[in-house]
């Protein structure tokens, strides 16, 4: 699911031109799903963990705003030179890096059992 969504959520994110209003988008998306799954996380300290929905929703929200930080970057990247071949390449790491965190959690929850 991650790994076709985050894409996905990418691709939409840094469709548009770079501009001063994308990335006042992006930092305002990223700032705000940030504040939100760390006031989920804080404000049940005691749910965090044993409720499989919370704890879920809290490390997606997290999710979201690494992705919306990638995009974020890649805008400032297209920006400081906007060929096609930047374009091309920024696409591809961008859509892998979405992934990334994924692959972290996998390999500690291997590592642990």
């Amino acid at each position: 699911m991650v790994f076709v969504a985050g894409p996905l959520i990418f691709f939409r994110l840094v469709r548009p031109a770079p501009s001063l209003a994308q990335f006042r988008l992006l930092a305002g998306i990223s700032f705000s799903t940030l504040l939100v799954s760390l006031a989920l996380r804080f404000g049940f300290l005691g749910r965090w963990g044993s409720d499989p929905s919370l704890t879920w929703i809290t490390v997606g929200l997290i999710w979201i705003a690494w992705v919306g930080i990638l995009a974020l970057g890649v805008q400032r990247l297209r920006m400081a030179d906007p060929s096609v071949r930047m374009r091309n390449w920024t696409a591809v790491l961008g859509a892998f890096g979405t992934a990334v965190p994924w692959f972290g959690l996998a390999s500690a929850h291997f590592m642990t059992g």
